[in-house]
């Protein structure tokens, strides 16, 4: 009599429990990457639009300031001396789970560059953060904007 080849049940139970196992550690594990670098990208969005507010004010463009106003779920690029006397604003609505927290600039929620300045007129730094990190973003003086 002939036998078939066959798997039997344990080592299928076996396979399956070792898959079950790699998968229980690496989903987390890609989920984490996927908000981090998320995250990340969000970051690095904003500090670049704040570098484009900064040399629109510095070139003159539309002969005027330009700025950025912060909010918990979105932030709004603007021409003018403030978001109160702004000529022209363009909003930016947060993802869902991203948000900006600890706003922190001397001139309330508001990062202002004057006509023909790199400078900002005032210094501060707020925190974006999602479910499981956050990243502080400052702007010194000098107009230098870092993200820790």
């Amino acid at each position: 009599m002939k036998f078939k080849k066959a798997f039997t049940l344990i080592e299928v139970l076996l396979v399956f429990a070792i898959l079950s196992f790699t998968v229980a550690f690496a989903v987390p594990i890609a989920i984490r990457e996927f908000t981090q670098n998320y995250l990340d990208s969000t970051v690095t969005t904003l500090k670049s639009d704040i570098y484009v507010q900064q040399q629109k004010s510095y070139t003159g463009i539309d002969n005027s300031s330009h700025g950025i106003a912060f909010f918990n779920d979105r932030y709004i690029l603007f021409t003018g001396d403030s978001y109160a006397l702004a000529s022209d604003t363009e909003v930016f609505i947060l993802d869902n789970g991203i948000s900006i927290n600890n706003i922190d600039f001397e001139s309330g929620n508001e990062l202002i560059f004057s006509l023909g300045l790199k400078t900002p007129v005032s210094e501060g730094s707020f925190v974006i953060s999602n479910e499981a990190d956050s990243i502080s973003v400052s702007i010194n003086s000098a107009g230098i904007i870092e993200a820790i």
